[in-house]
């Protein structure tokens, strides 16, 4: 592919070399970004459009070894090192900044190579925070994670231990928790419905009395039709009952929150032709059916808010509706076919302000809240590095492979580790810590050394209810679609808000690898991920389509839908990387293996985040590969069974099963569990094709593809025991699906392929 162009006409144009190696990419918002390439074909140098060039170090087995401004050997920013614990394996990675160094290591692997323990080293430059803290893991048999030990927090809190319950189908059902002294639980029981889908978790601590999340589901679907809190010792019981109704296309059309007196807080949201949301508001009559007005609002916190969004996915007008009458923002662009198209230049009318960006459409300058300007600079990876206002300056420091780990503000420091930050005030010269629980994906509490609170969150993630573990006094907080707060501004126990994000002091929210402004529901830096097949996400600032209710964008990469995986921003292993979706200039050809740390229990999402029964994003690629050999085997059985008519032999009974098992581990690698149930089901009751079972006469076929059958056979045996949310009966008929599979194949390689030929 040569080039796109959009609606308006905006084009981005790509080049390539003579071994098809992609040179250039024109970017209509990010410029033109240039390439270079080794003799192996990976990635040697970058230049944006900003000047700023990165040169890229690999190992022999194309593993990055090193990332340098301007050249290798110049100026070195990150380094990976590998092998010296277990063959094939990070050891450690490093950020450069300056004369300080910051790691990640890993201090040890198990024989399946999961990580046993990891340490975060901070220097002792970073006043408050520098040191190293250990992070330790178990694990059972299966390969689910046993324990995770977090470590003391500067004497804040105290070291914790971490303990992972689970049932005989492999599901999360209980964490429990070794606090210091104290062996207590968080969640004491977990239900789950013949799907294997959670419907109700049990939070109790050591003191207070108990809280339940509970969710509702659409038995046609799966989706996700309802969330609700309830708390057993302080009236009223019920916090939260959100019940959310969709269209035929799937679009959430109504959120409707029972539980508060006197009145309900109903949702109503409408959509345009391409599913982006035009119009939200909150009817006293909880019916959305009914047009709109002013007079007619009503629930605790009332809200009527319009957009207007032209073709291409820019918003053109919000407006907001009150009885005092409707106020007006416009959005301005550059005209269609000039330099950085879609880059908010100013809005006018009810909201004021301008920004300004750079040759790669990061955002420059931009309004803050209280009338004043940001500056923002970014560096030569795309990350944000400092943030200038009448407040004074804050600056990040990210890991070796972009994760944020430190940020700097005007009063204090705050370091994020897996599962837990630590915050240093500079005034006081004090430090405190807030750590995060997560039980199936989901963050369930957070813990301070003042109290231990429980969290329920919406159908993305967003925290929005909070109960104290000890008193079970309750917190409400809502919001309107973008993020933004309405109704009454409850404290709130830690910094976490919209889809799980960190709520910055800048007025922005960091979302993996973007950071986002939710005032005006754009990112301030373009999308590292362009795919080619979404038009609406050509976009480059635009959040999750413009469609907030129904999609979310948590990793700040890519939309997705409740149920899709909306994981976490992993940094080295970007979705274009593993689709093969986009043209990605932020890191081409990387491997896509991030290091391996402790579960990052801080994040928000959906019940796909962290849950312990699918994949994992850094095991993808992984899959991928399996991928790839399954699809040979299926091409093999599909050989073995059409070719050349006429002899049947009893081995070529259990040959049937092969298309079917087979055909369910492709499901699996889809992340399809219930379609790879049934396919795996009908392969073992009886998808024995019999007499379409046509034996092979060719000796030269079977020698060739015999032995790889094997491989990839084993290979699936492998997979399927390693994710434990294939239950352990289907293991267990895999198993013997294969045993038999195998030693029918192995009964026909012997007989038609001679010793020693």
């Amino acid at each position: 592919m040569v080039g796109v162009r959009d609606a308006a006409g905006n084009d981005w144009k790509y080049g390539y070399d003579i071994r098809g190696h992609q040179t250039t990419v024109d970017d209509p918002d990010k410029g033109l970004t240039t390439s270079t390439y080794d003799n192996a074909g990976r990635i040697a140098t970058t230049v944006d459009a900003r000047g700023r060039k990165l040169a890229y170090l690999y190992d022999s087995l194309n593993r990055k070894r090193a990332v340098y401004d301007d050249q290798v050997g110049g100026t070195m920013r990150a380094q990976w090192v590998y092998d010296t614990l277990a063959k094939g394996q990070l050891t450690q990675s490093t950020r450069f900044v300056g004369a300080s160094s910051y790691q990640v290591r890993v201090t040890g692997y198990t024989d399946n190579y999961q990580p046993t323990g990891t340490q975060v080293v901070i220097p002792a430059s970073e006043t408050g925070l520098g040191g190293t803290y250990d992070f330790t893991s178990t694990w059972n048999a299966d390969g689910s994670l046993a324990s995770n030990s977090l470590p003391s927090t500067n004497g804040d809190l105290p070291a914790e231990t971490l303990l992972y319950g689970y049932n005989q189908l492999g599901l999360a059902t209980t964490l429990s928790t070794i606090y210091g002294s104290i062996n207590t639980q968080y969640v004491e029981r977990t239900d789950y419905n013949a799907l294997g889908q959670a419907d109700q978790y049990d939070l109790h601590g050591p003191s207070g009395g108990h809280v339940w999340q509970s969710f509702s589901r659409e038995l046609e679907t799966g989706r996700l039709t309802g969330i609700r809190t309830d708390r057993d010792s302080v009236a009223p019981n019920t916090l939260a009952d959100v019940r959310y109704t969709f269209d035929d296309a799937g679009n959430i059309i109504k959120s409707q929150d029972v539980a508060p007196d006197p009145v309900d807080d109903t949702q109503c949201f409408q959509y345009d032709h391409l599913r982006r949301l035009t119009q939200a508001w909150t009817p006293a009559s909880g019916d959305c059916a009914a047009a709109p007005t002013a007079a007619g609002l009503g629930g605790p916190a009332p809200y009527w808010h319009s957009w207007g969004i032209d073709k291409v996915g820019n918003r053109t007008t919000e407006t907001v509706h009150t009885t005092a009458g409707d106020s007006t923002t416009t959005y301005n662009y550059p005209p269609a076919g000039s330099a950085r198209p879609h880059t908010l230049t100013s809005t006018t009318g009810a909201r004021t302000g301008s920004y300004t960006y750079d040759a790669t459409g990061n955002t420059l300058t931009r309004p803050t809240a209280s009338g004043g300007t940001q500056t923002l600079t970014w560096d030569a990876e795309g990350r944000l590095d400092t943030s200038t206002d009448a407040t004074g300056e804050t600056r990040y420091i990210y890991d070796a492979d972009g994760n944020r780990l430190i940020r700097r503000d005007p009063t204090g420091r705050t370091l994020y580790l897996p599962g837990q930050d630590i915050r240093y005030t500079a005034n006081s010269g004090a430090t405190s810590s807030t750590r995060y629980y997560a039980h199936n994906g989901r963050v369930i509490a957070s813990r301070t050394a003042a109290e231990l609170t429980w969290l329920g969150g919406d159908h993305q993630g967003t925290m929005q209810v909070a109960v104290n573990a000890a008193t079970q006094a309750s917190s409400i907080r809502r919001q309107t679609p973008y993020g933004g707060g309405r109704g009454a501004n409850p404290g709130w126990p830690n910094d976490r808000g919209f889809v799980g994000g960190v709520t910055d002091n800048t007025g922005l929210t960091h979302l993996g690898a973007r950071e986002y402004d939710p005032a005006i529901g754009r990112f301030l830096s373009v999308d590292p991920v362009m795919d080619e097949g979404d038009p609406q996400q050509w976009q480059a600032y635009s959040y999750a389509n413009n469609t907030p209710i129904t999609m979310s964008d948590p990793d700040g990469l890519a939309p997705c839908e409740p149920g899709e995986d909306c994981s976490g921003y992993k940094p080295g292993c970007e979705r274009c990387n593993i689709d093969e979706k986009a043209k990605n200039p932020c890191w081409p050809a990387k491997s896509c293996d991030p290091p391996k740390k402790p579960a990052d229990n801080h994040k928000g999402g959906d019940d796909s985040k962290e849950k312990p029964p699918p994949p994992k994003k850094k095991e993808e690629p992984k899959f991928l590969a399996l991928a790839e050999n399954v699809a040979k085997a299926l091409d093999f059985a599909s050989t073995l069974l059409g070719l050349l008519p006429g002899f049947i032999c009893q081995p070529c009974a259990v040959l049937g099963m092969i298309a079917g098992t087979l055909a369910g581990v492709m499901f699996l690698i889809a992340g399809k569990v219930g379609e790879a149930i049934k396919a795996f089901g009908g392969a073992l009751l009886g998808m024995v094709l019999g007499e379409a079972g046509k034996l092979l006469s060719s000796k030269i076929l079977i020698k060739k593809f015999g032995g790889q059958f094997f491989d990839v056979a084993y290979s699936i045996r492998n997979k399927v025991h390693h994710y434990r949310f294939v239950p352990s009966g289907i293991r267990a008929k895999i198993d013997a699906a294969i045993d038999t599979i195998t030693a029918g194949i192995g009964t026909l390689y012997n007989a038609l392929v001679p010793t020693g030929s």
